[in-house]
């Protein structure tokens, strides 16, 4: 624990915990004070999805400015991603506060709802995640579908060398590897 003064004479504690305390570690009825409680229970639904259009050719990444910074993707250059359509289950406990868990890889992945987009992710080899709850009916009714642009091997981005994915002999990968369904529910 450390403890720091504040500039009106106050005191501030800061306390290092690992995982398992710090989701157990919730802010008492009173706001301040803390109590620990059990951490919520994790449940995952694992997720059909069924490929509606294989991938194209990957984009060539253009740089902008001094830095070479890569550009992201026009809506055109997404006529080369492959395509899935994400079949949720019929019923869905929003009490559960669920998330939408996607592991990919690719350059880009976008996520659209009836031919509109609700979300798009960068690859950096980490889960591309979205609550269901803030969308209601409309996202278990309606015609949900994940693009994924081709992540080129030689892409002038930068990821960590323990995320970067194994390209084999591909030249570019555009693959879903798992979506599910993560509930988290407190007792």
């Amino acid at each position: 624990m450390i403890r720091l003064k504040t500039k009106s004479g106050g005191e501030m504690q800061i306390v290092l915990l690992n995982e398992d305390d710090s989701l157990a570690l919730q802010k008492a009825e009173d706001g301040k004070s803390v109590r620990f409680e059990a951490p919520p229970k994790i449940s995952t639904v694992k997720v059909k999805t069924e490929l509606l259009q294989p991938t194209g050719p990957a984009r060539k990444i253009p740089l902008s400015g001094k830095a070479q910074l890569a550009i992201a993707p026009e809506d055109s250059d997404f006529t080369n991603a492959a395509v899935w359509k994400i079949k949720l289950p019929a019923k869905v406990d929003l009490k559960a506060n669920p998330l939408l868990r996607i592991r990919y890889v690719g350059d880009v992945a976008r996520l659209t709802l009836n031919g509109r987009l609700i979300a798009d992710n960068f690859y950096a080899g980490r889960e591309f995640d979205l609550r269901l709850k803030r969308y209601g009916p409309e996202f278990f009714n309606g015609d949900l579908r994940l693009e994924i642009l081709p992540l080129r091997k030689d892409a002038p981005i930068f990821i960590e060398p323990k995320n970067r994915p194994d390209f084999g002999k591909a030249d570019s990968l555009a693959e879903v590897q798992s979506v599910e369904i993560v509930n988290t529910l407190r007792d």
